[in-house]
């Protein structure tokens, strides 16, 4: 009955964030024109068997422990279980957003975009789930009261499992990131055998050689070195299969080896003041006419650059700490796309886009906005990470 209230309670949390108005995934049937079911299917298909994989080796694993173990390794494994929903949510949640950043920057066709999501997923996997992971693995004692008494015989084994779970967190989340990764890229047959070597293949095989040499204490220690092994698989693989056109992490992004805007054809500045945004947006302008743009086209991406950095300082900046706005400019095949990406507070202007009220008194007022909100072709935002997103494609 507990298991069942949590689980309930986790999904009324959740369910809190999939109706709030500022949520980033909405569903909704009218966007579908032109989207075919089969495209839908292919794209969700990775997540879909990820699922499917966890719930069989859940099935598998309890009837391993209950056949070969007995009742009181049952009740830790439970224990076990049961916890790692809410402690795997951390690594979830930096999944998620190297999901979305890796769909935006394969979008942009953004190669360095692709090497700061990889650097996203591992600095948060090694830092923080690492964290969080060492909180746990010294504090299991405690948490484990709240399920057993100390006098159960389940009571010490539930505290090792515990304790084995806290030492994978941070590799566990390091494969869902790169399995949200490829999938993020497209490249959804190598993201599904990572999703399903994590949570069932690996998983069960480990435990159940370990689990019959070193009994109980290596069917729990099976979790880690089932990870460790994959990801050493994961490292041969990438290295086997790394673009030597390239060195270092650029080499490892599993993109075609012409995939990307070609340096020249590209601009990113990292500024802080509006002084720098202005200087942006009259190199914007001289670099659109360099390849091929119209007057008025390079005018645009000017004008836009400009205003939309003026207006994300002074609605952002404005809070005493220091903040950085990075805008990124590529023209490929003459269409234009400008990323901004900042650590503001959050800012949807597709929303004010929608409920822009024309002043009857100052007509001139976001005169710029105005325009290019009437001239580009789409216009995406997203927050993450306390990072807000802003794609346009003039």
């Amino acid at each position: 009955m507990a298991t069942t209230v949590i689980y309930t309670l986790g999904l009324s949390v959740l369910l809190i964030y999939f109706f709030r108005k500022n949520r980033i995934f909405h569903f909704s049937l009218k966007d579908m024109k032109g989207v075919k079911g089969s495209t839908i299917f292919e794209m969700g298909l990775p997540a879909g068997l990820r699922v499917s994989a966890r719930a069989l080796a859940v099935v598998i694993m309890n009837s391993l422990v209950l056949g070969v173990f007995g009742a009181a390794p049952m009740a830790a494994f439970a224990v076990q279980r049961n916890l790692s929903y809410l402690f795997w949510s951390v690594g979830v949640g930096v999944s998620g957003a190297v999901l979305l950043y890796s769909g935006v920057s394969y979008g942009e066709r953004d190669r360095e975009g692709l090497q700061d999501v990889i650097r996203l997923g591992k600095r948060n996997c090694l830092g923080l789930v690492s964290l969080i992971g060492l909180a746990l693995f010294f504090t299991a004692p405690f948490i484990v009261r709240l399920y057993l008494n100390v006098a159960d015989p389940a009571y010490s084994l539930a505290v090792i499992g515990l304790r084995w779970l806290a030492l994978s967190l941070p590799f566990s989340a390091w494969l869902r990131s790169l399995g949200c990764y490829l999938q993020g890229i497209r490249r959804n047959v190598l993201a599904t055998a990572v999703f399903i070597g994590a949570e069932l293949v690996f998983q069960v095989l480990c435990a159940f050689v370990m689990g019959r040499i070193w009994g109980v204490r290596g069917f729990f220690a099976s979790f880690l070195v089932s990870q460790l092994l994959l990801i050493g698989i994961a490292y041969i693989v990438i290295i086997i299969c790394r673009d030597r056109n390239f060195r270092g992490l650029e080499s490892c992004l599993f993109v075609p080896t012409d995939f990307g805007v070609p340096p020249k054809d590209r601009m990113r500045r990292t500024v802080t003041t509006p002084e720098e945004v202005w200087d942006m947006s009259a190199q914007a302008m001289q670099f659109g006419k360099d390849r091929g743009l119209s007057d008025e086209k390079a005018y645009m991406v000017s004008m836009y650059i400009e205003e939309m950095g003026n207006i994300i300082m002074i609605y952002g900046f404005n809070d005493g700490k220091p903040h950085r706005l990075e805008i990124r400019l590529s023209i490929y095949h003459g269409q234009v796309i400008i990323r901004f990406r900042d650590d503001c507070r959050r800012f949807d202007i597709t929303q004010k886009a929608k409920h822009w009220e024309e002043d009857p008194d100052h007509p001139e007022t976001s005169i710029g906005v105005k325009m290019v909100m009437r001239a580009c072709k789409s216009l995406s935002y997203n927050n993450s990470l306390n990072t807000n997103n802003l794609m346009v494609v003039l």
